[in-house]
């Protein structure tokens, strides 16, 4: 027969979603064991005590995990054999399993049957089922995961940091987007948190932007080569190009430029930043932050003319030319500024060369960071701990 504080107990996990907080079991002298458990669902608690041997025969295999936020709960456990089995598994306290799953990736030994990305962001949602074997092997092919994103991880850094060597601006842009994405996102709450908070903030497809942007250099490679096959160009016809070029890496850069605004909101103390803001009020923000260095050579309205056909260029043969950017708006002429051919050069060449791949490059180690931070965090090991049980 089934106790009464059995079913009271029961009824209050499956019924009313309680969350077992505690629990205590002590041996009574000629009776039993006494059982004393305590439950919460938001401010209400529950507690229970009880003689009653189907009931602490239940709560001694309350096992510790972690829900999909990184919070640890406590779980009932069938298998308290694997379960413990799985958690030395995950210790690997003299990194042996590390280093040989390394080895496999290395010399072709393992080969990934799973989308990775797919079930780490599925786990994360906690939007998946007991029985998924595809998000069970988060678990079972844990090692050779956090092997990948290592060396996914080390080969960036390493483009960076050459990168850095290379070309000072580069380094200078990447040093405070460094500072400013890690004020923004690296505090106060645990790694899975951390991670998810990021992801919520920054709702950019970077692998997406990445591909885009090889090929924009791809196309802009190609007009170069023309234009030195071509050797001599009018002023004004060859300035159009770098308008043109200069423009695309604007484009390019836009949800980046908006995601370091919303960083920067952060780092302000704006709790709940817009998630979305046209680029000229973006990048007017951050010129008046302390990262304004970052948004120094990007004119939101060179991008604006030139999709809008409305850039005229002052060009007399032998003489500078000059670029000026009109606002036709409203049937309305309206000188915006006027820059010099050398300026959109140079101004073309930092944006391409320099600003454009820092932010890339850094908003991918930053994610890339969050993600290991998870990947090595105990909050992670505990949530795969409730798979395939």
């Amino acid at each position: 027969m089934v106790s009464e504080d059995f079913k009271r107990l029961m009824e209050l996990i499956f019924k009313k979603k309680f969350q077992v907080e505690s629990y205590d079991v002590e041996i009574v002298p000629n009776e039993s064991i006494k059982t004393t458990i305590s439950l919460k669902k938001n401010s209400v608690v529950e507690t229970i005590e009880s003689l009653e041997l189907d009931l602490g025969l239940w709560v001694l295999k309350l096992k510790k995990v972690a829900n999909s936020d990184g919070h640890f709960r406590l779980k009932h456990v069938k298998n308290v054999g694997g379960y413990y089995a799985d958690i030395e598994f995950l210790l690997d306290e003299d990194g042996s399993r590390k280093k040989a799953a390394f080895e496999r990736i290395k010399t072709g030994q393992y080969k990934p049957d799973f989308d990775f990305d797919r079930e780490f962001e599925k786990l994360l949602s906690g939007q998946y089922s007991k029985h998924d074997k595809e998000v069970a092997k988060l678990k079972t092919q844990y090692y050779e995961t956090l092997a990948i994103a290592l060396m996914f991880s080390k080969k960036f850094l390493d483009l960076k940091q050459n990168a850095e060597k290379r070309d000072p601006l580069y380094a200078e842009y990447s040093t405070l987007l460094d500072d400013l994405l890690s004020k923004a996102f690296i505090k106060g709450k645990n790694a899975v948190e951390l991670y998810k908070f990021f992801k919520a903030m920054v709702k950019i497809d970077i692998e997406g932007v990445a591909s885009r942007a090889l090929q924009e250099r791809k196309f802009f490679d190609h007009e170069a080569e023309m234009l030195a096959q071509k050797g001599v160009v009018q002023g004004d016809l060859g300035i159009k190009h770098f308008l043109d070029w200069y423009r695309r890496w604007c484009e390019l850069s836009s949800e980046f430029i908006n995601a370091t605004r919303i960083a920067y909101d952060l780092v302000s103390g704006k709790l709940n930043p817009r998630e979305y803001l046209p680029y000229a009020e973006n990048v007017k923000i951050l010129k008046q932050s302390p990262y304004s260095k970052l948004v120094e050579v990007v004119d939101p309205y060179i991008r604006h003319t030139e999709s809008h056909v409305t850039t005229q260029i002052d060009y007399v043969p032998g003489k500078k030319g000059e670029v000026v950017l009109l606002d036709t708006r409203k049937g309305k002429t309206k000188e915006i500024r006027r820059y010099s051919f050398e300026q959109i050069l140079e101004m073309t060449k930092k944006l391409q060369r320099s600003l454009y791949p820092a932010l890339l490059t850094t908003f991918v180690l930053n994610k890339t960071a969050l993600k290991l931070l998870v990947l090595h965090s105990p909050e992670y090991k505990f949530m795969l701990l409730n798979l395939g049980r």
